[in-house]
């Protein structure tokens, strides 16, 4: 399966606040909900969390509240970037709702989109080359957003990276997975892409929520 967006409507003030709360009550909170979500994700990173080359996700979780980010001597690929930004994902989903429709890559879309440039709205550790890939909007954006997409062009984004680097590397990913293929979108997949952003941001914005990307 391809890495697509999951978005979460939210208030994003009360998320922002979250960060150096030292909120005991809701760190305890977020700690039992979601205790299988932060075993699991630890499964991911056990080899560099055993190596000592990563922190584990209940300790990036303690230290968003505390406000105190604590970096590695070696950030892997699957290092501490990638476990805060899981962890930040886990916290989206306790404080938010999951909305929207299936969307592929915001990035690929043929206008400069405010989520795409934007990161993370706290401030964790975050490898923009890597996974999750976060952004987000706040509820006065979005209408701006949605007037981007209205008015781009209705065809995929051509660039010298979508013409020629993302298709040799969907090449690559297809013949070492023997099998796994690797589409960049055409023009019609992109107007679909594009619609199915915009209907999520319209259900955001009707329900005066901001919105949380990850894409992973």
């Amino acid at each position: 399966m391809g890495y697509q967006h999951m978005f979460y409507g939210l208030d994003l003030d009360r998320l922002n606040a979250v960060y150096g709360s030292g909120d005991e009550k809701l760190l305890a909170e977020v700690l039992q909900a979601h205790r299988e979500d932060l075993e699991g994700n630890d499964g991911f990173f056990e080899d560099e969390i055993e190596s000592g080359d990563c922190l584990n996700s209940e300790t990036a979780l303690r230290n968003i509240f505390a406000g105190k980010m604590e970096a590695s001597g070696k950030d892997t690929p699957y290092g501490v970037a990638a476990v805060y930004g899981y962890v930040f994902k886990i916290l989206c989903e306790h404080v938010g709702t999951s909305i929207g429709d299936d969307v592929a890559a915001v990035r690929d879309h043929p206008y400069q989109s405010k989520l795409v440039a934007s990161g993370p709205p706290i401030p964790i550790p975050y490898d923009r080359q890597g996974a999750p890939q976060i952004g987000y909007l706040t509820l006065q954006e979005i209408p701006d957003e949605i007037k981007r997409i209205d008015a781009a062009p209705k065809r995929a984004i051509r660039t010298f990276q979508s013409v020629i680097v993302w298709p040799l590397l969907g090449w690559m990913i297809s013949f070492l997975m023997k099998g796994f293929r690797f589409r960049q979108m055409d023009d019609a997949a992109t107007v679909r892409d594009m619609n199915a952003y915009r209907n999520t941001l319209q259900e955001a914005l009707d329900k005066r929520l901001a919105v949380v990307s990850f894409r992973h």
